[in-house]
């Protein structure tokens, strides 16, 4: 029995006797050696096999039976230990242990054999994997990527280092890196580095040396590995030319900001085209009433100021600049774009620019550049192109100037550190990689992605709601207090930018899936056929849309302005699908969903909405990948991936589902299924709809933000209230307590020492029947289910509102008091 089980090793297992002759081996060194067991005892390893005595493994045999020590001969350092095949004649790559076991006055040896064929096949086939990945990468980069071994000696460069320099990248390869950059730089000291991660240095700047003798300044990162025993030196060359240009461009421009008129524009238009190295560049308004004609005020040909010309908008890129968007198309625009004349006139292969809007936010003139090569550095050329558009718009001051290339020396800085941390870790995941699925590895970088937005953005949030609601707050105090047209210009100005930044942190929470949604019941027969304007004057004259939405549809429990926006993003991508014109059609239809159905949580009612266009569709690989974050089937440049992936978490937050239905070549449908409403809309309170009246009340303002407390206090002043104000929860409990009138509490949610719900528990055990309104910029809801709440920042029209409904002089919603959209989104459970 004991032989049986021998023999049914899965392992090689070889007995030695004190002399090193063999005693036993089992039926798998017999398959493996095709030497039966009689014939191999009482004979050694060498006289077996001749070879065997030219390698380690007679040694380490004698050590372990003289001395009892254990070795482990590996077939990567051993890679000829015993001629064994496997069954079809293939080499089987082996690993040996060597042990000593019996009594010390009779030893024998015990040697296992362990077949590592598979494991070592299995190794290189995911090492060829990450290497054609790493390549894929490296050759599509824009940047130029060097390997040196320890020699200097270039190992590999991608296509940008071939360009850079002015050879191909096989002529590259063995050449010595002192050819190409100077002695004097940091490539040679970084070479010195004895071990991985010595010297891992950059970005600094050093001169390199073009094929035809021509220099240029580069900026350089680098990073050592490890590779055989031998480190090898990576380095990212980055031509700075491009940057400083731009650099100059805004210097300049901040310098000629004093010119007024004609001259302005000219020397703007100059110092645009000279910055970003192109051939043509103009500033142009809109010559008709329609706005489909151009007349340019400023125009730069072929290195001078030219004579102005008109021209018509004739292609949809061109329209889209109209409406403030920075459009860019970075090579191949005649391609892209073949109807349009100017661009096949002038033989343009590149161009990039935004439209300039005037003080009511209507398009009155475009500024754009044009060249008839690529442009490279195409993030730049949009940042330089937006600075200019502000600045024709009217902010001409030089802080503007140095502020725009503040950002932008920013940006490039933070670009470079993270393409040095990418080559890191990059050369840090080639050995991990192998022991990765593919699949596994994809899913986990989203997620970090993701989260790391999400943990970013939730925690700016809350400071920027607060800036925002003094900035708001200031300017319209200043707009209550003064008549002078200019100034109340300038405030509309300033309280629309601000708008805008409080809708950006919005749009980003809600990417994030942190921003609370405000839900109400809402009407579809009274929302989607208001957007075919909107639909029409996105989507262009080559797209046609028809909407089906029954008047019978029921009523949907959902965020309107996000609704809206989703069902934009969905159109806008199925336009893209028809780049040659089609049908998007958009239809509502009610759906009962019952128990058997397991894709949704909960059975009942729900209203379907239906977005179908007749494009080219999706393969099922790519409809499986769709609502992935970061995935994008656009070309460079042309997509974040974003898109699917907000809609689909908007759908989820308020409880519906999102189904995808697609073909190659028969369209694709994108249905969105949100749940009934129990209740019925009503209209919302619009500015100033509340009809109670103002003053004759006590408020207490608790906020710990210096700059957000006296705005909103002097508000409430300015309505004729009488208002008390507190830093903290400390101070404002003694004056909540000592008051001899108090009729509201208007507190801040998070602040020092005790926070806002906190602070309203222990005022109400001693006063409960003053009401309380919270303002939050982003805090966490479940410490408010149950309380009234105000988002900041607020207008202050909003919190007039609020506090007439708080102090029982108006009810929400009009006579009838049901729910409003004020109600059921800022505010929850008054009362």
């Amino acid at each position: 029995m004991l032989l049986s089980a021998f023999n049914a090793l899965d392992t090689g297992v070889v007995l030695l006797d004190a002399q090193a002759r063999i005693i036993q081996w089992n039926a798998w060194m017999e398959a493996a050696s095709g030497v039966a067991a009689a014939q191999a005892c009482g004979r050694t390893l060498p006289e077996l096999f001749p070879e065997v005595g030219q390698s380690r493994l007679p040694g380490v045999i004698a050590d372990a039976l003289e001395l009892g020590a254990a070795r482990i001969l590996t077939h990567t350092l051993n890679p000829d230990l015993l001629p064994l095949q496997r069954d079809r004649g293939q080499p089987l790559l082996h690993n040996v242990t060597v042990q000593r076991a019996g009594l010390p006055e009779d030893p024998i040896c015990i040697l296992q054999v362990i077949d590592v064929t598979n494991t070592v096949e299995r190794e290189r086939v995911l090492r060829d994997r990450q290497n054609a990945r790493y390549r894929a990468v490296v050759d599509t980069a824009a940047d130029a990527i060097i390997t040196t071994c320890p020699e200097g000696k270039i190992q590999w460069a991608n296509l940008a280092a071939g360009k850079q320099f002015g050879f191909e990248p096989d002529e590259l390869t063995g050449r010595d890196i002192g050819t190409l950059l100077d002695h004097g730089g940091a490539w040679p000291v970084a070479c010195a580095g004895e071990e991985v991660g010595d010297l891992s240095i950059g970005p600094v700047e050093i001169m390199g040396r073009r094929q035809d003798g021509s220099t240029a300044i580069l900026e350089l990162s680098t990073a050592c590995w490890s590779n055989d025993r031998r480190t090898f030196v990576t380095g990212i060359l980055r031509d700075v030319a491009p940057r400083q240009r731009a650099e100059g461009a805004l210097r300049a421009a901040a310098a000629v900001s004093a010119v007024s008129g004609p001259a302005l524009l000219q020397a703007l238009v100059r110092e645009l085209a000279e910055g970003l190295g192109v051939k043509y560049a103009f500033i142009a308004e809109f010559s008709d009433p329609a706005g489909r004609q151009m007349r340019t005020l400023a125009q730069w040909c072929n290195g001078q100021v030219d004579e102005k010309c008109s021209f018509p908008l004739d292609d949809l890129s061109w329209e889209a600049l109209k409406h403030g968007e920075v459009v860019s198309v970075p090579n191949r625009a005649r391609r892209h774009y073949p109807e349009a004349a100017l661009l096949q006139e002038l033989q343009i292969e590149s161009f990039a620019g935004t439209g300039i809007t005037g003080s009511d936010g209507q398009p009155i003139g475009l500024i754009a550049v044009l060249d008839d090569e690529p442009m490279t550095d195409i993030g730049t050329v949009q940042k330089l192109i937006a600075t200019f558009a502000a600045r024709l718009a009217g902010e001409l001051e030089r802080q503007s100037a140095e502020n725009a290339l503040r950002q932008l020396n920013a940006e490039l800085e933070e670009r470079v550190a993270e393409r040095t941390r990418a080559l890191r870790d990059a050369a840090d995941e080639l050995s991990a990689e192998m022991r990765r699925r593919e699949d596994m590895q994809a899913t986990l970088l989203q997620s970090q992605k993701l989260e790391a937005l999400g943990q970013l953005v939730g925690g700016v949030a809350h400071d920027f709601n607060n800036i925002l609601a003094a900035i708001l707050g200031s300017y319209q105090l200043i707009d209550n207090r003064v008549d002078h047209p200019t100034v109340r210009q300038v405030v509309a100005h300033g309280r629309k930018a601000a708008e805008r930044a409080a809708e950006l942190i919005r749009h980003l929470l809600a990417f994030a899936r942190r921003e609370e949604l405000k839900p109400r019941a809402v009407l579809l027969a009274g929302i989607i056929p208001s957007l075919q304007g909107l639909f029409a004057h996105t989507l262009g004259s080559q797209v046609e849309v028809r909407f089906d939405v029954p008047a019978d549809a029921w009523p949907v429990l959902v965020d309107q302005h996000r609704l809206e926006v989703a069902l934009l993003n969905l159109a806008v991508n199925a336009r893209d699908a028809m780049p040659g014109g089609g049908v998007l059609e958009v239809s509502v239809s009610n759906r009962v969903i019952g128990p058997s159905d397991k894709r949704f949580a909960k059975a009942g009612d729900y209203v379907a909405i239906s977005v179908r266009d007749n494009g080219a569709g999706m393969a099922p690989e790519t409809v499986a990948r769709a609502l992935e974050p970061f995935f994008t089937t656009k070309e460079v440049g042309k997509g974040t991936g974003l898109g699917l992936a907000m809609v689909h978490g908007f759908v989820e937050q308020s409880g519906g589902r999102l189904f995808i239905e697609s073909r190659l070549g028969s369209g694709t449908c994108i249905q969105i299924l949100l749940p009934r409403a129990a209740v019925v809309p009503c209209a919302q309170i619009m500015d100033g709809g509340l009809d109670g009246e103002h003053g004759d009340a006590v408020i207490l303002v608790v906020d710990d933000d210096d700059q957000v407390r006296p705005v909103t206090a002097t508000i409430l002043r300015d309505l004729g209230y009488t208002v008390m104000e507190a830093v903290n929860a400390e101070t404002a409990l003694a004056l909540g307590l000592t008051a001899p009138q108090l009729d509201m509490v208007l507190c801040d949610v998070v602040m020092p020492g005790a926070d806002g719900p906190a602070f309203a528990e222990k005022l109400r055990a001693e006063r409960p029947h003053v009401p309380f309104v919270f303002m939050t910029g982003h805090a966490d809801r479940r410490l408010l289910v149950g309380a009234t709440v105000i988002d900041k920042p607020f207008t202050s029209t909003q919190l007039a509102e609020v506090v007439l409904i708080t102090l029982g002089r108006s009810r929400p919603g009009g006579e009838d008091g049901v729910g409003s959209a004020l109600l059921s989104g800022s505010l929850a459970g008054i009362g």
